[in-house]
């Protein structure tokens, strides 16, 4: 941790049975807290895969659409960096990711 900036890296075998549940509650509840007390959740870093579903929770939802307004104009054929920072879910993150 420095400059009020937590790097979390659970040290962790996500294929160990049961993990990707436990790591789908982490981020649920760790960006939550953030959230509540005005924090971001990508820091320095931009907000991929796996941040993509939680932009509506820290953005507005004009913010949103300007971020997906954006993406529209500058890849119309949506062949860019599919599902990250818009149109993307958990479930599209997570099947992205070698779990098994």
């Amino acid at each position: 941790m420095g400059d009020a900036n937590f790097h979390i890296i659970p040290l962790i075998d996500i294929h160990k049975e049961g993990i990707v549940k436990t790591l789908h509650t982490l981020m649920d509840e760790v960006y939550t807290l953030v959230f509540q007390y005005g924090g971001s959740m990508s820091g320095e870093h931009n907000d991929g895969l796996l941040r993509t579903s939680y932009l509506s929770q820290m953005f507005t939802p004009e913010i949103v659409r300007l971020f997906e307004k954006t993406k529209d104009i500058f890849d119309p054929l949506a062949i860019l960096n599919p599902g990250k920072k818009v149109y993307g879910d958990k479930g599209f993150a997570w099947n992205h990711i070698d779990t098994k």
